[in-house]
């Protein structure tokens, strides 16, 4: 007598509900992710199953049954509202690597790329594309066209590498896919570069380019004791810090720093008798290039709930002003580029092309709100832009 009942579930999680069953209708199976004794997740559990789709709760990705799920084409994926982001995003990335036992290409070409992609070998390959077009603006270097592309090469690898690898780094609650990869194949991929890196120095002494190997060796000094504590007591007391990592903002910018030694001051070295201004606008280029793509992957690993600390822009500043950042630095990188034409530096505007458009792509990029969505994707994307210049060199130089 006097029984009232008043409605009691939040807004959001009616909201979940209602997308739930609007979800469950549009796939073949659904894969709930939250705790077994979370009443509003056991909830959506339940109301999937109820529209007769297939419906799999977990509380980890390991508990994913693979086997069962490789039968469906399209899979959707839900959360309590308890479940933590960074939780939903490791069972989303474990389902992407689910592969139908049918796709033998496709998963043969996924895993190629992921391994690309993971491995930095498409990241190096970038640089030592970027390398060789970016003499097209400087008007060339001296000595054999593949000498400094692999020394590019070597040093991308090699430092990306190590770094991911150095020892008394905690690893992040949820481990980002290319860092899992490295922990699982450390020794080959620290071998691959050690082969790399002795290939590049041979090359660079061989062909009589000691300064440029100079160059390289300290570039490779700088990019190994990043995460080491190198920085001096009295300095380290004032600074606060230990090691370059421990700097604001220092990955993004040590980063940017590092290709552009290597794709351009490193090869300058070896035999340059160009001007000045092709010099500056080339080196501004390539710094621009490879801090939107470190910048970029970190807003990445921000959106994913990837361990980050003050060494990334997105941490220091945010990712709405990094983002806008990134787009002020490619776009002063494209109007460099283009300012040296319309003043008739540059012959024909055709030559500018491979020079214009990657930061013009970039630039959409960085304005789209959101990285590309899975971490591969993203990394092919970005490195992309350094790969499209080549292209677009090479083309160029035949059409003109």
């Amino acid at each position: 007598e006097g029984l009232e009942v008043v409605e009691t579930i939040c807004r959001a999680t009616h909201e979940r509900q209602e997308e739930t069953r609007r979800l469950a209708a549009e796939v073949e199976a659904m894969v709930v992710v939250g705790g077994y004794h979370s009443a509003n997740t056991r909830r959506l559990a339940e109301i999937a199953r109820s529209t007769g789709k297939p419906t799999f709760h977990v509380e980890t990705p390991e508990e994913l049954p693979r086997e069962a799920l490789s039968r469906f084409k399209v899979v959707g994926l839900t959360a309590g509202a308890s479940t933590p982001n960074w939780l939903t995003r490791a069972v989303l990335q474990a389902l992407e690597e689910i592969e139908p036992p049918t796709s033998g290409l496709r998963r043969i070409g996924r895993r190629a790329l992921e391994f690309l992609a993971r491995s930095n070998l498409y990241s190096a390959a970038a640089g030592a594309a970027l390398t060789w077009a970016i003499s097209t603006l400087t008007g060339g270097f001296e000595g054999p066209g593949w000498v400094f592309p692999l020394a590019a090469f070597a040093f991308i690898l090699t430092a990306t590498t190590v770094n991911r690898l150095a020892p008394g780094e905690r690893l992040p609650v949820c481990v980002p896919p290319r860092l899992a990869f490295h922990r699982r194949h450390a020794l080959k991929l620290i071998a691959l570069s050690g082969v790399a890196t002795v290939a590049a120095f041979l090359a660079l002494v061989l062909t009589g380019k000691f300064w440029s190997s100079g160059l390289l060796a300290v570039a490779y000094l700088l990019g190994l004791a990043y995460s080491l504590p190198v920085i001096p007591g009295a300095l380290r007391r004032r600074l606060g810090a230990a090691r370059l990592k421990d700097l604001p903002a220092s990955k993004d910018i040590l980063i940017a720093v590092g290709w552009a030694t290597v794709c351009l001051f490193v090869p300058l070295m070896g035999g340059y008798e160009g001007p000045a201004w092709r010099v500056a606008v080339a080196g501004w280029y390539v710094f621009a290039l490879a801090f939107a793509r470190a910048v970029a992957m970190d807003i990445r690993d921000v959106q994913d709930d990837y361990l980050q600390g003050r060494e990334t822009l997105p941490m220091l500043l945010g990712t709405r002003r990094a983002r806008w950042l990134v787009a002020a630095v490619l776009l002063s990188a494209a109007f460099a580029v283009a300012t040296t034409w319309a003043s008739g530096a540059v012959p024909t505007a055709l030559s500018i092309l491979p020079f214009v458009v990657p930061p013009a792509v970039g630039l959409a990029l960085a304005l789209a709100g959101k990285c590309l969505d899975g971490e591969t994707r993203c990394i092919l994307a970005w490195d992309g832009l350094m790969l499209l210049t080549a292209a677009l060199a090479v083309v160029c130089a035949a059409l003109e």
